[in-house]
């Protein structure tokens, strides 16, 4: 039985997600999400999808809202924090304000996740990612 037999079966997504090689994950084979998006679209599977996190393609590979934007059919979940640091949104160079506006337009109602490193303490942080949603 293949893993898209097992997903099917449960009624359930798996996800892949691309990793930057760059700083955390140095010989990952999965390393941006064209090459994710190209395994999803030969495997042709509802439910296999990309696991976008937001962090590693920015290091990877840039343009994430033209990337999310292209490819949002194939994307199962997306992860957010910030570069560099992995810190919470508004510490780096993303503009999660952006993002977030884009992924509205565009019809996005898929789960998006928080996965960073709180830079100063946990209510802080929480306050930070509260404010991307003021757009």
């Amino acid at each position: 039985m293949e893993l898209d037999d097992i997903a099917k079966e449960s009624d359930i997504i798996l996800n892949l997600e691309p990793l930057n090689v760059i700083v955390d994950h140095r010989g990952y084979f999965l390393r941006n999400s064209s090459m994710g998006f190209n395994i999803l679209k030969a495997i042709n599977s509802k439910n296999i999808k990309i696991l976008y996190d937001i962090y590693h393609m920015q290091i990877m590979e840039d343009n994430i809202i033209r990337n999310i934007e292209e490819n949002v059919d194939l994307i199962g979940h997306i992860h957010i924090a910030d570069v560099s640091g992995r810190h919470e949104p508004r510490t780096g160079e993303l503009n999660f304000s952006n993002i977030l506006r884009a992924l509205e337009k565009i019809g996005y109602n898929g789960y998006i996740g928080f996965e960073y490193i709180p830079l100063n303490n946990t209510e802080a942080s929480l306050e930070s990612v509260k404010s991307i949603f003021k757009f």
